[in-house]
């Protein structure tokens, strides 16, 4: 007897869990995306400061969406003359010459630029929310980046 209403609870849980699992995906696929945070505003020394919800820093070779540190507190990235600036923890900048490409990359809500760096084994996506501001990102890097991605 006590084996069949372990067996019943068992069974309950997982119903309840997989129910759990097919709310949360549903309600995912009705919500829309992120729309665009705003738009690339030039600053009067040349740079271009690129709106984002979030950055953040993963490593080569792994998969993409896995991440080692994110900011979705205080995140920026610019485009200057010789490369970009960006922070995920802390501020740093990156010459064009250490950028090996530059894509975009989709998922559910959201749209991210993924940054590989020819230099140590860290990566850097940015979730800009919008697929079009995504490319007009990419309009702005050089010709070598923009075509890998």
């Amino acid at each position: 007897m006590k084996i069949a209403i372990a067996i019943l609870l068992v069974i309950l849980n997982l119903a309840m869990w997989s129910a759990a699992v097919w709310i949360a995906f549903k309600l995912i696929r009705r919500m829309p995306r992120i729309g665009p945070k705003g738009t690339l505003v030039t600053s009067p020394d040349g740079r271009t400061v690129v709106p984002v919800y979030a950055t953040f820093t993963g490593v080569r070779g792994v998969w993409r969406w896995l991440c080692v540190a994110s900011n979705s507190m205080n995140p920026h990235l610019r485009i200057t003359a010789e490369g970009i600036e960006y922070r995920v923890t802390f501020a740093r900048t990156v010459r064009f010459e250490d950028i090996r490409s530059v894509e975009i990359m989709t998922g559910p809500l959201t749209v991210n630029l993924m940054f590989t760096f020819n230099t140590g084994p860290w990566t850097l996506a940015a979730n800009v929310g919008d697929e079009a501001l995504a490319q007009q990102v990419l309009d702005r890097l050089p010709a070598r980046l923009r075509s890998q991605a």
